[in-house]
């Protein structure tokens, strides 16, 4: 099964508030449209939340293929019939193939991407390696290394419902490396946990990620996840 996270921006003109529809409807079409061949086994849309900051991505679609030729069909389905409406800024946009190990919650995560039409709120995270590492050092050292420490000095009450490392797999475009899903009961439990890592509690934590990512260009976007295509079949 390939694992892909499609990265997109809003095109110009497409007010932010009309984006998340326009690009469900426009994916509905394309599905009921498309011959089985093409059609992703799962798809869920993340689109980010009103905010006063800029933002990076405005969405990231969420898609799994039986294979490579499967994601190759898809492809080129969607590239022969484009949407002369769509709201996605094509030139903006970038797919990554990702290999994915849930940290915790993996019941949850069925729950939810069993049920099409399910909702959830998601936080994504998006890391860039430090320094001299590479795609697979970092992904090695964020699951080796920096996850049982964090299982360790993270509070219970502090986690989330559900935890998915994506790691960009080598050649993919882009300058990320790990791309975090968070599935959260509420913000305010996300709060909770960033006064916890303001804290002093939080310094061993904080110096171990300096050794494998930047913190810098580190972004985290807050998401509604819509799932289009729910569980496998």
């Amino acid at each position: 099964m390939i694992k892909r996270l499609t990265l997109v921006r809003r095109r110009d003109g497409v007010p932010a508030d009309e984006f998340g529809g326009r690009w469900r409807a426009q994916t509905e079409l394309a599905l009921v449209t498309m011959p089985a061949e093409a059609r992703p086994r799962r798809l869920g849309h993340c689109v980010v939340r009103p905010s006063r900051h800029s933002v990076i991505h405005d969405g990231v679609a969420i898609s799994w293929h039986d294979d490579e030729s499967a994601a190759s069909e898809h492809d080129r389905w969607m590239s022969d019939h484009p949407s002369p409406e769509s709201p996605l800024d094509e030139a903006a946009s970038m797919c990554v193939r990702v290999e994915a190990r849930t940290v915790n919650g993996p019941d949850r995560l069925d729950a939810i991407w069993s049920d099409r039409d399910a909702s959830a709120l998601v936080l994504i995270g998006f890391i860039e390696p430090a320094h001299g590492l590479s795609r697979d050092e970092f992904r090695d050292y964020w699951w080796d290394r920096h996850r049982p420490l964090a299982s360790r000095l993270v509070p219970p009450e502090l986690g989330t419902e559900a935890y998915v490392h994506n790691y960009v797999m080598s050649g993919e475009p882009g300058q990320w490396a790990g791309i975090g899903e968070l599935y959260e009961s509420s913000l305010a439990g996300a709060r909770d946990r960033a006064a916890w890592f303001a804290s002093d509690a939080a310094l061993e934590l904080i110096a171990d990620e300096e050794r494998f990512l930047v913190r810098d260009t580190r972004q985290l976007l807050v998401m509604d996840l819509d799932v289009l295509v729910g569980a496998f079949v």
